[in-house]
């Protein structure tokens, strides 16, 4: 057996390298399967981590919602004035009566609030109890310049009622939703509910 100067191999010891050649690394076709099968359980994994993530932040918002008006419930009752909500399309706020006109409180815990995206805010009042409080009304009926008014749909009154309601909070492909209900003698009370299909 002769080794060359320059340092190639045999003929007898070349298929024995050719073969540890063979068996060293992988094919082409078996890095492509690892990188699907490793990119489907990723994607897996990522769907069931966003809706647990959105399913908490609904949590969240829930039970902020709750907390937010109970706490304005008994600052009505502290402070001996009259506390309105108000809902719009992308979150809602806390108004009290400042010169016979809702004004919304500009900071504190009860300062407007911004919905999540994904997450939507439905009122349903309750139609089989009547319960309304004189508004103030304008002094300057006949003014060129009418302020458009802010009417709050719930009303936390100073005497511990409020006006019956139900607070539905959704998000976007989830199949649970809260309900907060506000009864006339001011129970506040949140419930966990699923959807029906």
């Amino acid at each position: 057996m002769q080794i060359l100067a320059t340092g190639t191999l045999t003929v007898k010891q070349r298929p024995r390298l050719q073969k540890l050649r063979r068996q060293a690394g992988f094919t082409l076709l078996e890095i492509l399967a690892v990188i699907v099968i490793i990119g489907v359980t990723i994607s897996f994994a990522s769907l069931s981590l966003s809706s647990r993530a959105v399913d908490e932040r609904l949590a969240n918002e829930a039970n902020r919602l709750q907390a937010l008006l109970k706490l304005a419930a008994d600052e009505a009752v502290v402070q001996g004035e009259e506390i309105g909500f108000l809902l719009a399309s992308d979150g809602y706020a806390f108004y009290h009566l400042e010169e016979n006109q809702w004004a919304a409180y500009a900071e504190g815990p009860l300062r407007e609030r911004v919905l999540p995206d994904g997450l939507k805010l439905y009122l349903a009042s309750d139609e089989s109890e009547e319960f309304q409080i004189p508004l103030p009304e304008d002094d300057d009926k006949n003014s060129d310049s009418k302020k458009k008014k802010t009417l709050p749909q719930i009303l936390l009154l100073s005497s511990g009622e409020l006006t019956p309601f139900a607070l539905e909070l959704r998000a976007d492909h989830l199949p649970v939703y809260y309900r907060a209900e506000g009864k006339i003698t001011g129970q506040i009370s949140l419930q966990r509910l699923e959807i029906k299909r």
